[in-house]
């Protein structure tokens, strides 16, 4: 073990050793300059042991990587409005904004403040800091944090994808955290699943192994009430993953509210623009902005708005071609900024007017955005993909119950009337054809068909598999797991087991009760009951294991709805396959058993009741395997369009809000093109919309 720096007696700075006992003024000087941009070395601290990946996993990690660059690089930091502004953004150093590690001294914030030349010098300040390099990005509203963020994002990409060893940076919204508020390892795990289709065995493995570059923004949109836990759990995650390096982000004032600070190496400030900046940038734009710029001579509450360079951006387009006598002066911020994002509103409609003719009305597409920006905001969501669409939508409780039992109801119609057509025909049959069979002694009870009876069966599995299930979970990808096989055989077994007692119970005692052979109908009731119960055990742990090891990444809209869709109809197949061989052997063996044959030959055995199991595994296979998903999320969407929350056709409104450069297309999802347009129509009261508009 190596033997640990004496951090009392000498100070080692790019391996040259200075005296530090005892510590006079000089000392303390020099540690306050000294920041985690001056190459401090903590290289021989901290080792990442990392062994070499396998093809696969190498395959992985460029498949992450290519998301993350695909997401947030080219869909949301080269499209943003940010970049229409093209300033270099200024940057100063905080450390007295964060709780440093080995260092009890404290720095005022006039003493610690360094400016850094611009923007481009974020890489270069990130690389410096060496392993176990952590650090806080702040700003105000609209500043230009995230921007700088995903700036580093790209480089640090360009860095692993040369090689593939280093860790990989990835991109996380801590709005997310405050659903669960779970430990951050347990939270990065189904962030990668929900966000980047990473299994969360693989993605556990990445966690613990201390693989992932973490990129966390939106500190500040974590609810003020939940915020400074927020920032006690990413502690406690640094302890705890010394080697895992990060870099948060958040808005200054939200952060300096806080009682306690994040436990990292260094902070960085992004300046406001300067008045030099903003009066080259109107010089720039010409008489397009000469309004603008006459009025910002005497409005104060303008000129401190323009120092933001997304509002400067907004500006560029609302005010464009405005006389000064068209634009009002304002006592406040808040007012102005209220105005020009109304005004932005208005200009954009105006301009997609022109060019072409509106699907949608602004009043209706105004009403609509500000639904879905509320509930963004309530729900910590930041990307909006509609697979992902909850129940919680919906306002009240009530609401929230019968969307339960309608979608209960509609998979029990849906499933029962599958198993009607599958065994209906066979119970047609003559009786006592296969009087073994536990359908037969329930046969009598209906005049022709058992169709009926199976349509019953039918609602009360949907009712059951409706009931239990709250949260919509889609199947986007199907890839074979041993390990995920093995971890859900056991639980897959208890359930089929229990499935099995449960349903042969009632059949038991349904065929004693109208057939009047008691034991028999008991016997056979509890026996093939057992049967299906296996046969429901083994599927279900077959999809777990079928929902394995793979990153899927979504390109388009709705994909992780249309791919579950496919997958049920895949799995029906294959567990209908799967229940066929083995209901098939099980029954042969319980008849050989009771009837006391010598044996099971090829030419006894009773191939007319296959299609029996195979139906019941087709069934199955579709409702675990992302069919239930789809009837539930097409019951949330109903009921959603028929409240005026949302258009039926959901994708054609947020292609036109694109349009409209309201929202911005990621990947198959969607965000708005700023935060801080999202809190405007949030704010902004609903207005109700008759349902003949809708």
């Amino acid at each position: 073990m190596n033997q640990q720096p004496n951090f009392d007696s000498r100070l080692n700075i790019d391996g040259q050793s200075i005296e530090n006992s005892p510590m006079g003024q000089a000392g303390r000087d020099l540690i306050q300059t000294v920041t985690v941009y001056e190459s401090l070395s903590f290289a021989g601290l901290f080792r990442r042991e990392v062994k070499p990946p396998t093809q696969q996993e190498y395959r992985f990690r460029q498949k992450l990587l290519n998301q993350v660059q695909d997401f947030w690089v080219e869909s949301v930091l080269e499209k943003s409005l940010h970049n229409k502004a093209m300033i270099d953004l200024g940057l100063e150093e905080r450390p007295d904004l964060v709780e440093r590690p080995f260092s009890k001294i404290q720095i005022s914030s006039e003493q610690s403040q360094k400016p850094l030349s611009t923007s481009r010098e974020i890489n270069t300040a990130f690389s410096r800091m060496g392993e176990g390099r952590t650090l806080l990005i702040l700003g105000e509203p609209g500043a230009g944090k995230t921007t700088i963020l995903l700036k580093l994002t790209r480089d640090l990409i360009a860095q692993t994808s040369e090689n593939l060893n280093r860790a990989i940076p990835v991109v996380f919204n801590l709005s997310s955290w405050v659903r669960k508020q779970q430990k951050i390892a347990d939270w990065l795990v189904n962030e990668l699943h929900s966000n980047y289709g990473v299994s969360k065995s693989l993605g556990k493995a990445w966690v613990q192994d201390q693989q992932l570059l973490l990129l966390l923004d939106g500190l500040d949109e974590v609810s003020a009430k939940h915020r400074e836990a927020c920032v006690d759990a990413i502690n406690q995650f640094m302890k705890d993953y010394g080697l895992t390096e990060m870099v948060v982000c958040s808005r200054i004032k939200d952060y300096q509210a806080l009682s306690n600070r994040l436990q990292v190496r260094g902070a960085i400030c992004v300046q406001p623009l300067t008045s030099e900046q903003v009066n080259q940038y109107l010089d720039n734009a010409g008489e397009q902005l000469q309004g603008v710029k006459t009025l910002l001579q005497e409005d104060t509450a303008m000129q401190e708005m323009m120092k933001s360079p997304l509002t400067l951006s907004i500006v560029s387009m609302a005010y464009k071609d405005i006389s000064v006598k068209n634009l009002q002066q304002f006592g406040s911020i808040q007012e102005r900024r209220h105005h020009l994002f109304e005004t932005y509103i208005e200009r954009m409609f105006q301009r997609h007017g022109r060019t072409k003719s509106m699907i949608y009305t602004p009043k209706q597409t105004e009403h609509w955005l500000t639904g879905l920006a509320t509930q963004m905001v309530q729900e910590s969501q930041t990307v909006l993909l509609i697979e992902k669409m909850q129940p919680t939508w919906l306002e009240k409780k009530g609401e929230r119950i019968f969307y339960r039992i309608v979608s209960a109801l509609a998979s029990g119609l849906i499933f029962g009337l599958i198993f009607g057509l599958i065994f209906g025909p066979f119970l047609e049959r003559e009786e006592g054809e296969f009087s073994q069979l536990i359908l037969a002694l329930i046969h009598g009870l209906f005049s022709e068909r058992g169709d009926i009876l199976l349509l019953i069966f039918g609602l009360i599995f949907g009712l059951i598999l409706g009931l239990s299930g709250g949260e919509i979970k889609t199947i986007e990808s199907l890839k074979w797991s041993n390990q995920e096989f093995k971890n859900s055989l056991k639980k897959g077994l208890i359930y089929g087991l229990i499935f099995g007692l449960f349903s042969g119970l009632i059949f038991g005692l349904i065929s004693w009760l109208f057939s009047g052979q008691e034991n028999t109908g008991l016997i056979y009731g509890l026996i093939f009951g057992l049967i299906f119960g296996l046969i429901f055990g083994t599927s279900y742990s077959i999809i777990q294991g079928l929902k394995g090891l793979e990153i899927q990444a979504k390109t388009y809209f709705n994909q992780g709805l249309k791919r579950s869709a496919f997958n049920a109809f895949v799995l029906g197949i294959i567990i209908g396959i799967v229940a066929s061989l083995i209901g098939i052997i099980l029954y042969e063996i319980v008849q050989r058993f009771l009837n006391t044959d010598d044996g099971i030959s090829w030419e006894s055995i009773s191939w007319e009741n296959v299609p029996v199991f195979a139906g019941f595994g087709l069934i199955i296979g579709m409702a675990f395997g992302g069919g239930y998903a789809v009837i539930q999320h097409l019951t949330l969407r109903l009921m959603l369009c028929k409240k005026g929350f949302l258009p039926w056709k959901y994708a054609r409104f947020l292609d036109h809000a694109t349009e409209l450069i309201f929202l911005q297309k990621v990947g198959g999802g969607y965000i708005f093109i700023h935060r801080m347009l999202l809190e405007h129509f949030a704010q902004v009261k609903p207005e109700q919309i008759s349902k003949s508009s809708v």
